[in-house]
């Protein structure tokens, strides 16, 4: 079980910051329209608020899981649960997903 989550955990890392490298380099205007519309630029920064913190939750969930803190996992990941749901819901129902 710890294995695959490390290795899913810096598959994500990696394609976090491969995807955002990638588009940088590619089309760094790519989601200008996002930050010069207020409304959109707002929803924006609600799903940030969400997953920031879950991103941040991650190691940390990955540390407690592999030196079997059990009961501060089981917390964790009520908390990180909450924070991915937030962010799924509001990437999914609040951004864009066409320009």
């Amino acid at each position: 079980h710890g294995r695959i989550n490390i290795a899913f955990f810096a598959l994500t890392v990696m394609a976090l910051l491969g995807l955002e490298l990638l588009i940088r380099v590619l089309q760094p205007d790519l989601f200008d329209y996002i930050q010069q519309n207020e409304e959109l630029n707002r929803r924006l920064v609600t799903h940030l608020y969400f997953a920031v913190p879950s991103a941040l939750l991650m190691p940390v969930m990955l540390y407690t899981g592999l030196t079997h803190r059990r009961r501060a996992h089981l917390t964790l990941a009520w908390l990180f649960g909450a924070l991915w749901l937030g962010t799924f819901i509001t990437g999914v129902f609040t951004l864009p997903h066409t320009e």
